[in-house]
């Protein structure tokens, strides 16, 4: 894969409110944690739409892996967002970082990895990242946000 540098402060770029609600909760009172894929994928369909400007057509992703580390629970009253990033593109995969915060405290709840594998529904194959995708994620992760003062000024 060629790596995207991942600043060492991990500022994400992208982020998603999620609300959290009853059925989301295990017997405990927190967050199952099958329900923690549901909200990452959530993450991962906003970003698409956004970067990417959404799906359709014959190309598509398949998750490929995910791997999700708990460090505190999600109760039914925290606010939470999921936050989204690439952090490599391969040939024909990318990997995604993403981790649950607090909109209130900014504490992680938790973090992820997944890699996705552009697929051809046509030729029912996986296939290379096309290249519109490719200068799409690369500018969104590379060009740094306005600020307000200058979004403004547009």
């Amino acid at each position: 894969m060629t790596r995207l540098v991942v600043p060492p402060d991990e500022k994400f770029r992208h982020s998603v409110p999620i609300q959290v609600r009853f059925n989301d909760l295990d017997l405990l009172g927190h967050v199952t944690n099958a329900v923690y894929q549901v909200y990452y994928s959530q993450g991962g369909v906003s970003y698409i739409d956004r970067v990417l400007l959404g799906w359709g057509g014959d190309v598509n992703f398949i998750m490929a892996s995910i791997a999700i580390e708990y460090y505190k629970p999600v109760m039914l009253a925290c606010r939470i967002a999921v936050q989204v990033r690439a952090a490599a593109l391969g040939r024909k995969s990318f990997q995604f970082i993403s981790r649950i915060v607090d909109l209130d405290s900014d504490d992680i709840y938790s973090r992820c990895q997944y890699r996705e594998v552009c697929y051809s529904r046509v030729e029912k194959k996986s296939i290379p990242i096309p290249v519109m995708w490719r200068e799409r994620i690369l500018a969104y992760e590379f060009t740094p946000p306005l600020e307000e003062s200058q979004a403004g000024r547009l």
